[in-house]
């Protein structure tokens, strides 16, 4: 009846470091792949205009 049982807090408390750095590094390749979507939206309007 008074068995402990583990909350996710207690669970995932060791686990702080590695999805720090993970995330870190998935924001930087996605503002990476952002900015060249970007870079490839604007030469597409810009060869689009020319043509005009």
């Amino acid at each position: 009846m008074d068995e402990a049982t583990p909350t996710p807090e207690l669970a995932t408390a060791g686990q702080d470091a590695t999805p720090t750095s993970e995330y870190r590094r998935t924001l930087i390749y996605s503002g990476i792949l952002g900015l060249v979507l970007a870079a490839i939206g604007l030469t597409m309007v810009g060869v689009r205009r020319r043509g005009w």
